[in-house]
């Protein structure tokens, strides 16, 4: 099933995406009603990128254990963040998968939760150079940031491959920080992350910000990273959001996913050294990506997952900013330099009213 859905969705764009949201409503599938299939189990509607995020929900669905959950997982592939958050006032899907940026959007404009965290990327996303690159001849420009490859003179100017509005947006923009420029110094070009590959590789473009699986398709082909979010100081976590109207009238269905995949992601963590292959797979069927065996291995040592339990601990509030929200404080602040937001857009954001830990908490009651 999802595999059919993915290959549909993969070839609408962002404009057809919002072209198709008038129809949607005019359909009715606003009303986020649940369908319930013979054998109990309560569909839901799951939005999820070509990523490590989808493994855990890939996994249960794949098992049964979604079935065995009472779930009905029906995973939609979308390619990047901003087409999943114009799909969601329609009714399109029910529970997401996204990063940081694309949440921002998603909170501001249409009031979604932010429920959980999918899992941590700031390693897996990358700025990546060809071999040859001028940039590679310089490390540790800024001392700051000892890691971290280029020179404003030889960054400036630059045509850059970016999948804008989003995650990996936000990493590029805090690497061109650390060099002391803005995006209005190199020339931005948006791409989708597989279009970005066949696009870099075919010689356009100077620089290409690519994430997992992608970056490692890249790697394969010799391109070199000048950095990685970790390294640039862009913490980049994947969160799973709910539209508010879907959160509100189903919490007890949220909260029954959320145990479900959270728990199956660290079970997955716990096992990889024997998931090599299974999650080689898993990024051919689900994302078309082929990973060697080694790369498979890396990627998932390099993305950090957490129980509703600890997640409980993150999202808490109670002592003060809560440790998601203090995550979120400057990918706000970066933004709203940037002119992404008004003044008064980020003082809503910042109040962090749609940074809940109700679902988690009923996640926990969950027998």
């Amino acid at each position: 099933m999802f595999t059919v859905i993915k290959r549909r969705l993969r070839t609408l764009s962002l404009i057809s995406i919002v072209l198709l949201v008038p129809i949607l409503f005019t359909l009715g599938c606003g009303k986020q009603d649940v369908a319930t299939d013979a054998g109990g189990a309560q569909e839901v509607k799951v939005s999820l990128q070509p990523s490590y995020d989808a493994w855990g929900p890939y996994d249960a669905k794949k098992s049964g254990l979604d079935k065995k959950n009472g779930l009905n997982i029906n995973m939609m592939f979308f390619d990047s963040g901003m087409p999943q958050i114009e799909a969601m006032p329609a009714g399109a899907w029910d529970i997401g998968a996204t990063g940081t940026v694309p949440t921002l959007f998603a909170a501001l404009r249409y009031g979604a939760y932010v429920v959980a965290i999918a899992d941590d990327e700031s390693l897996v996303n990358t700025v990546m150079v060809r071999p040859d690159s001028t940039l590679l001849k310089t490390k540790g420009f800024n001392p700051k940031y000892p890691d971290v490859y280029g020179s404003p003179a030889d960054l400036k100017g630059k045509d850059i491959m970016v999948t804008t509005v989003s995650g990996g947006h936000y990493v590029l923009s805090s690497y061109l920080k650390v060099m002391g420029l803005k995006d209005e110094d190199v020339n931005i070009l948006n791409l989708e992350q597989a279009q970005m590959v066949s696009a870099f590789e075919s010689g356009k473009g100077d620089v290409a910000a690519l994430w997992a699986p992608f970056m490692y398709t890249g790697a394969e082909k010799g391109w070199k990273e000048l950095c990685n979010g970790t390294q640039v100081g862009a913490a980049n976590p994947m969160l799973i959001i709910v539209p508010k109207e879907f959160g509100d009238k189903h919490p007890e269905l949220v909260a029954k996913y959320l145990k479900t995949v959270l728990g199956n992601a660290k079970q997955l963590k716990n096992d990889e050294a024997n998931l090599t292959d299974k999650y080689q797979a898993f990024n051919k069927d689900w994302g078309g990506v082929s990973l060697s065996a080694d790369f498979a291995t890396k990627d998932m040592s390099k993305h950090l997952v957490y129980t509703v339990d600890e997640q409980i601990k993150m999202f808490d509030k109670t002592k003060g900013q809560s440790e998601v929200a203090a995550t979120l404080v400057p990918i706000i602040n970066f933004f709203a330099d940037q002119g992404k937001f008004t003044p008064e857009e980020k003082e809503k954001l910042l109040k962090f009213d749609y940074v809940t830990d109700k679902f988690l908490k009923l996640a926990a009651e969950q027998k």
